[in-house]
């Protein structure tokens, strides 16, 4: 009766490791891709800009499809003309995290040139609480360590740049990316 049990356990224990295992392999599984970007150059023609996220989304097997979302605009500068935004964020359908790329543009930002960064992170959904309950922000941390950025989810889908404490800017400036097609 003892060694019947003994065995018994141990095959169970066998089978809870080997399930285990499983899980664990299949969560490891990797979304690579690499995003084209159109942006206007200098000189107003198109340029095309391939990023590769390298900080690849790490695919949830219970979760849905690959979704990319991109969003685009012209934000203010301090001291030039204004900022193009292009923004790619890269999700899984009923994730609340993935990675992103952003490629921002200073107008005229150094001797009348147009200056181009390109950053690649990874992002989180924030919900809103107290007097911003209902409200939904993206939170962007780059890979490079650099600045996290935070941006409120609007209504009609579009993406309005905020500060840290999630608050929008004292102005009566744009700050808000339109949601476009890839």
């Amino acid at each position: 009766m003892k060694i019947r049990f003994i065995a018994v356990a141990a095959l169970c224990g066998a089978l809870l490791c080997s399930c285990g295992n499983r899980t664990k392999k299949a969560q490891k599984e990797i979304y690579k891709e690499t995003i084209e970007l159109t942006t206007v150059g200098n000189d107003r023609n198109l340029q095309t800009t391939r990023i590769n996220i390298a900080d690849s989304l790490v695919k949830d097997p219970k979760a849905g499809a690959v979704i990319n979302e991109r969003y685009t605009g012209t934000l203010p500068a301090a001291d030039g003309p204004g900022i193009r935004y292009d923004l790619t964020v890269v999700r899984q359908e009923g994730v609340t995290r993935g990675v992103y790329a952003l490629v921002t543009t200073y107008i005229a930002g150094e001797n009348g040139r147009d200056v181009t960064f390109t950053e690649t992170g990874r992002f989180v959904t924030l919900r809103g609480e107290g007097k911003n309950k209902g409200m939904e922000y993206l939170e962007l941390t780059p890979s490079d360590g650099s600045s996290i950025h935070y941006f409120l989810k609007e209504k009609d889908g579009d993406l309005t740049l905020v500060d840290k404490d999630l608050r929008r800017a004292d102005s009566k400036l744009n700050y808000t990316l339109e949601r476009t097609r890839l």
